[in-house]
């Protein structure tokens, strides 16, 4: 596979920027366009908070502003996703593990069936 190269011309502002993919000697333009914009309120206080912390960071306004709010998005929904375990959880988790149970006879068939599969399609 030839390598891919990527220019990335920019037009003024982010709404109509164009993208040259140079792919095995053919060239595509993408025409990408970043419309999803967000105007909210904010007080004094916060405004200066924000200019504060984005100047320890060297950011723009608007990079730092995207960045915050990735940044907690991801943070409340880790919080919300992951998977708490009891004390009781732990140790039977890791007790599985080092005393794994003997598969079952549909485990057994799985299994083969599975191998056969990967193995019908290797190069």
């Amino acid at each position: 596979m030839l390598p891919i190269a990527i220019d990335i011309l920019t037009m003024g502002t982010f709404v109509g920027t164009i993208i040259e993919i140079i792919t095995q000697g053919v060239i595509m333009s993408i025409n990408v366009t970043k419309d999803n914009t967000l105007k909210f309120r904010i007080d004094a206080v916060t405004v200066d908070l924000m200019e504060r912390a984005r100047l320890y960071v060297n950011l723009d306004k608007s990079k730092f502003v995207r960045h915050s709010i990735r940044e907690k998005a991801e943070s409340i929904i880790a919080e919300h996703e992951k998977t708490l375990f009891t004390q009781e959880d732990w140790h039977m988790f890791f007790d599985m593990l080092d005393n794994p149970l003997e598969p079952t006879e549909r485990m057994t068939k799985a299994a083969k069936k599975y191998k056969e599969i990967i193995a019908s399609h290797a190069i």
